[in-house]
């Protein structure tokens, strides 16, 4: 999401104004009480000089306005991984300039200094940067400055460009080697129809739900009907039979003393590791297109989804898994209660953050692999992505033209 809705401007003294003021009006009072005409003529050129700037400024108070920014960024963001935001920059004014361009956002402030942007000239300002955590993550505004040509008062252009991404967890690494037992008992790479095409007969495809019209659907699985009296296209959806399916529990569950009320409640190292663990598993998984993948996570409010992997709605999955607030109470006794009839019988992976977790009853889950962050062992298969103490880091900065 990108909205770019306004424009404020304004002018103020900087930091080197003011203190010229100061020493303008020390040399002005000094002059004056001691009658040394030659420190109150300085006092005066002074003055002289910074309304030459103040009149600059105004004369070409269109110029830092006419300025043109786009800001880029990357559609998917992993946490801890970098990526390269990119700001570009056309100046059809016919003047040049010489910019400062500072882009803000939930964390923190990006800077750069461009020594001179000519009329007609486009640039492009990439910065490598790394977001350590996961969640919502805004950009809020775009601030563009220029002080030409003395630096004591400056213009300033802000620019309300919001734009949002979801962090997704960090990525570890699985060694599949140590976990063949349980991947046994995951389905076949057999790739089954999509929702839209028409089944074969005796398939066995059982009807799943009415959702949403997304582009490539097939027009011939609308149901009419429903979208005549809702006014909205929707498509009937599938689901394939259960050994082609995959189901990962998530028990998002946190102490009590963790859990804050503002959108980025206080991290829990446990509950961080189970998300980074849920995030690779689904990652491992989505390198098997054709696979149905079922995702349960026993957050404050439960949440069930399903997508196949090897599509772009794949990631809507990693993002319920990025959003997790956790949970003070265990909800393993009603787990069931929140997952469809025909997931009942798919092989699971459950992860757990309680440090007394146990895997449920098997008269209630098939179960593949229970997995337990605090368990020793869980680290001679898996490797979790390495920690890092900064929360908004930028290593470089490239001015590229």
């Amino acid at each position: 999401m990108q909205v770019q809705s306004k424009i404020r401007n304004r002018i103020r003294l900087s930091w080197e104004g003011i203190f010229w003021v100061l020493l303008a009006a020390v040399l002005l009072t000094q002059g004056w009480y001691r009658s040394v005409g030659l420190l109150a003529f300085l006092a005066f050129f002074m003055f002289a000089l910074l309304g030459l700037q103040a009149g600059y400024i105004l004369w070409s108070r269109r110029n830092l306005r006419r300025v043109q920014v786009k800001r880029r960024l990357p559609d998917v963001v992993f946490a801890g991984e970098p990526f390269v935001l990119e700001l570009e920059l056309s100046n059809p004014g016919r003047r040049q300039l010489g910019l400062c361009v500072e882009d803000f956002s939930d964390e923190g402030r990006l800077q750069w200094y461009v020594p001179l942007l000519r009329r007609g000239e486009k640039l492009k300002l990439r910065q490598h940067t790394v977001i350590e955590r996961r969640g919502r993550f805004r950009w809020t505004a775009i601030r563009l400055s220029t002080g030409f040509p003395l630096g004591l008062l400056r213009r300033e252009v802000v620019i309300e460009d919001e734009a949002e991404r979801v962090v997704y967890p960090a990525l570890g690494e699985i060694n599949l080697r140590h976990v063949e037992g349980a991947l046994e008992l995951l389905p076949p790479r057999t790739p089954w129809p999509k929702p839209w095409y028409r089944p074969m007969p005796g398939a066995e495809f059982e009807f799943h739900r009415l959702r949403e019209y997304r582009s490539g659907d097939s027009p011939r699985y609308v149901h009419w009907r429903s979208s005549a009296r809702l006014g909205k296209l929707l498509v009937k959806e599938m689901e394939p039979p259960s050994s082609e399916q995959v189901l990962l529990v998530v028990e998002a569950w946190r102490p009590e003393g963790t859990l804050t009320a503002g959108d980025q409640p206080a991290a829990y190292p446990p509950l961080e590791d189970a998300l980074s663990l849920a995030a690779t598993w689904m990652a491992a998984l989505n390198r098997d297109p054709g696979r149905r993948v079922a995702l349960l996570v026993l957050d404050r409010t439960p949440r069930f989804s399903t997508e196949e992997t090897g599509t772009v709605h794949y990631w809507a999955l990693m993002e319920s898994v990025a959003l997790v607030d956790g949970c003070t109470v265990s909800l393993v006794h009603n787990w069931a209660t929140h997952l469809p009839r025909q997931w009942l019988g798919a092989p699971a992976i459950w992860i757990t953050s309680r440090p007394d977790g146990k895997p449920p009853p098997a008269s209630l889950v098939r179960l593949a692999l229970f997995v337990n962050v605090h368990d020793p062992a869980v680290r001679s298969w898996y490797n979790p992505p390495p920690k890092s103490r900064t929360l908004f880091h930028n290593p470089r900065e490239d001015i590229l033209t």
